[in-house]
C-alpha cells in the first residue's frame, strides 16, 4: 500500500475579465381597476414573487396631492427574536458584584461554549473547561424548526490538557468518511470515534501542528484528507487513517502556489465541487497575495492538485477569509484600514471578474453561507449579505458629506441584521438536518429554515423567512378621503421568469451580468372604514352628547329621590297620628263578656 501524491505547477497567468456584455429583460404590467384603500391603515398592495431581490425601487406618483400615501419595501430577512429561540445549556451567565466586575480572570474562571460541529449522529460541542458536549437531535414535531436536541454524554478530557500551559480555544473538524471528530490545539490533537458514549485520546501525530509563526489557519476536511493552513509555513496536508490517526503526506509552499519564492501567508482554504463536471476545486487564501485555484483529485490512497492557470490569482490583499458558493461566487473578506471589505467574485468560462465589493462598518470573523443569501458572523451583531447584484447595475447613491462615505454606502439600500449575543459558530439549514456532504438518518417536516448557533452559554435555533420586496398605502390624513392616487412603479432586480430561461439556454453566461426591469402601474383610492368614525368633529360632539345625557340623568335621578322622599315623609306623619288616637283595645284578655240568654 502507498499513496501517490502530485503537485503540477506553472506560472499564474489568469487575469480579472473587464467589460462584461450585461443584459436587461424588461417586464411591464398594470393593476386593472382601482383598488380601494382605508384612511389611517396600512395595506399591501402587491409584491414581486419571482424578483427574489431588489437592487432598486423607485414609485412616481403622478399626482397633484401634497404627499404620497404609497411607499416601496424592500425584501428582507426576518428571524424570529432571539430571547424566544434559545436553549441555556452550560453555566448560566451570572451577574459579578462590583469587587469582580473589571475581574478579567473572574470571566476567564467562568466555563463557557467555544465551538460546535454537527455530525451524523447530532452535534458536539467543546467547552472552555475542557468538556465535549455530546447532543442527540431527534424529530420533534412541536417545534417550529422539527427537532430537539438531548445531552447524551458530557466528557471531561481535562487529564488529557493537563500539560497545557494558556487558556486556547480549539478549533473541532468532522470527519464523516471514518465519524471521527478531532479537537486541534497548537500543541496537541485529540481524536474521537463518534458514537453515543465517545471517548477522546491523543492523535498518533503528538507534536500538534506548532510551526515557526505559531499560526494555525481555519482547518477543512475533504474527504479523508485534513488542510491545515500555516501562514508563512504554506500549507499542510494530512492524510486521516481508518482509526482516525493522521499523518502528514504535503507541504504547499509559494513555488507550489506562484512558481517562485515569495512571501506568503496561507489564512484559509475552501472547496467547491462544480454540479456539470463534478470535479472539485479548492480555493487557497493568501493574505498577501490573493486568491488560487486548484483542482483536487482525492481517492483513500492518492491526492493530486493542479493548479488552475487559467483561472490565475485573484489579487486581493489582506483577505481574512473566504467563502465559495459552487459555480456561483466567491467571497473574500478582507481588511482595509480599520474598516472591512467583503469583495463577490463570480465565475465566467474558466477566469473571474469582481461582482461587487460590499462596505462593511462592523468587525466580522466569518462568512456563512445560506442559499439565499451570506450571514457574516461579529460578535453580537451579525450582518446579512444579499450577493448577485452587478455592481454596473447599482444606482448612484447620494453621499452628504465625503466623511460620511464610507458609513452611508456601508449602511445602504440592503441592509439587514441579525442579534445573537456572543456567537461562537453558526450553520444554515434548509428542509433537514444534515452534516455537510452526508445525508444522514433524518428527514425533518418543518415550517421554516433556520439558523443553528452556539453562543457563550446557549444553543440557538432561530427560524427566519425571507419576504419579497412589495409596494403598500398608507394613507393618514382625512384629506385623502375620496381621493384618487396613480404611480409608477420601476424597479431592477435579480431574478425573473425570463432571465432563467435565458441562463437555460445559454449557461456559460454569470448569472449576476442579467437584470430584470419591472414596470407596473395601479390606481388607489382612499374611503372611509364602514361603522368607524373618523371626523375629529363628530366624535367631540359625540363625547359632549354623552356628558350632557349624563348630566341630565343625574337631576333626573336627584329629582324622583326628592319627591318620593316628601311621599316617605307624609306617610310617616299619617301613621303616627293615627296612633296618637283612642279607640278599642283588642287584646283577648280586655274583651268584654258574653253573657248568656
Amino acid at each position: 500500500m502507498f499513496l501517490l501524491i502530485f503537485v503540477i505547477v506553472f506560472q499564474v497567468i489568469g487575469e480579472e475579465l473587464l467589460n462584461l456584455t450585461t443584459k436587461t429583460f424588461q417586464i411591464e404590467s398594470e393593476v386593472n381597476g382601482v383598488k380601494e384603500v382605508i384612511q389611517g391603515s396600512r395595506q399591501f398592495i402587491t409584491d414581486f414573487q419571482n424578483a427574489e431581490f431588489a437592487i432598486n425601487i423607485e414609485l412616481q406618483g403622478n399626482n397633484s396631492y401634497p404627499w404620497d400615501i404609497c411607499f416601496s419595501k424592500q425584501g428582507s430577512i426576518e428571524f424570529a427574536e432571539y430571547e424566544n429561540h434559545h436553549s441555556i445549556i452550560y453555566n448560566a451567565t451570572h451577574n459579578p458584584d462590583e469587587e469582580h466586575a473589571n475581574d478579567p480572570s473572574y470571566y476567564l474562571s467562568t466555563p463557557i461554549l467555544v465551538n460546535m460541529v454537527n455530525t451524523n449522529q447530532g452535534l458536539l460541542i467543546a467547552t472552555s473547561d475542557h468538556t465535549l458536549l455530546n447532543y442527540n437531535v431527534t424529530q420533534d414535531p412541536q417545534s417550529i424548526i422539527g427537532f430537539k436536541s438531548q445531552l447524551l454524554q458530557e466528557y471531561d478530557y481535562d487529564s488529557l490538557r493537563s500539560e497545557a500551559t494558556e487558556a486556547e480555544i480549539p478549533q473541532i473538524v468532522y470527519a464523516p468518511m471514518f465519524e471521527y471528530v478531532y479537537l486541534i490545539y497548537r500543541d496537541q490533537i485529540l481524536k474521537g470515534k463518534v458514537q453515543p458514549n465517545m471517548t477522546l485520546q491523543n492523535c498518533s501525530i503528538g507534536s500538534g501542528l506548532e510551526n515557526d509563526n505559531n499560526f494555525i489557519g481555519q482547518i477543512k476536511i475533504l474527504n479523508n484528507y485534513m488542510f491545515v493552513p500555516l501562514g508563512r509555513d504554506g500549507l499542510d496536508i494530512y492524510l486521516i487513517n481508518k482509526d482516525g490517526d493522521i499523518s502528514l503526506k504535503l507541504s504547499m509552499n509559494s513555488f507550489d502556489l506562484y512558481n517562485k519564492d515569495l512571501i506568503i501567508s496561507l489564512v484559509d482554504i475552501v472547496f467547491s465541487q462544480s454540479s456539470t463536471s463534478n470535479d472539485t476545486y479548492a480555493f487557497i487564501l493568501d493574505s498577501i497575495h490573493g486568491v488560487t485555484k486548484f483542482l483536487v483529485k482525492t481517492s483513500e490512497k492518492m491526492i493530486v492538485l493542479n493548479r488552475d492557470d487559467n483561472f490565475g490569482l485573484v489579487d486581493i490583499k489582506s483577505g481574512l477569509a473566504i467563502a465559495v458558493q459552487p459555480d456561483h461566487f466567491l467571497l473574500i473578506l478582507k481588511e482595509v484600514g480599520i474598516n472591512q471589505q467583503l469583495v463577490e467574485i463570480g465565475f465566467k468560462d474558466q477566469g473571474w471578474f469582481e461582482v461587487k465589493t460590499h462596505f462593511l462598518t462592523g468587525q466580522y470573523f466569518d462568512i456563512i453561507l445560506s442559499k439565499q443569501f451570506v450571514l457574516l458572523r461579529g460578535k453580537d451583531e451579525h450582518r446579512i449579505i444579499r450577493t448577485g447584484v452587478y455592481e454596473e447595475f447599482e444606482p448612484e447613491f447620494k453621499f452628504y458629506t465625503q466623511d460620511d462615505y464610507y458609513t452611508e454606502k456601508a449602511n445602504s439600500f440592503y441592509e439587514d441584521y441579525v442579534f445573537i449575543p456572543k456567537l461562537q459558530n453558526v450553520k444554515f439549514f434548509e428542509s433537514d438536518f444534515q452534516t455537510d456532504g452526508t445525508p444522514n438518518q433524518w428527514s425533518f417536516q418543518k415550517s421554516y429554515p433556520y439558523l443553528l448557533g452556539l453562543t457563550q452559554h446557549t444553543i440557538v435555533e432561530l427560524p427566519y423567512i425571507i419576504r419579497n420586496p412589495m409596494i403598500y398605502c398608507n394613507p393618514k390624513s382625512e384629506q385623502d378621503i375620496g381621493n384618487i392616487y396613480k404611480y409608477d412603479i420601476l424597479m431592477n432586480a435579480t431574478s425573473c421568469p425570463e432571465k432563467d430561461k435565458y441562463l437555460e439556454d445559454n449557461p456559460t453566461v454569470p448569472y449576476q451580468t442579467i437584470q430584470c426591469s419591472y414596470k407596473n402601474t395601479f390606481q388607489v383610492k382612499v374611503v372611509l372604514a364602514q361603522a368607524k368614525i373618523y371626523n375629529t368633529q363628530e366624535l367631540i360632539g359625540v363625547i359632549i352628547g354623552l356628558i350632557i345625557l349624563l348630566i341630565l340623568l343625574a337631576f333626573l335621578l336627584a329629582y324622583l329621590y326628592r319627591k318620593y322622599k316628601v311621599k316617605e315623609e307624609g306617610l310617616t306623619s299619617q301613621v303616627q297620628g293615627f296612633d296618637n288616637q283612642k279607640g278599642y283595645d283588642l287584646e283577648p284578655n280586655d274583651a268584654p263578656a258574653t253573657q248568656g240568654l
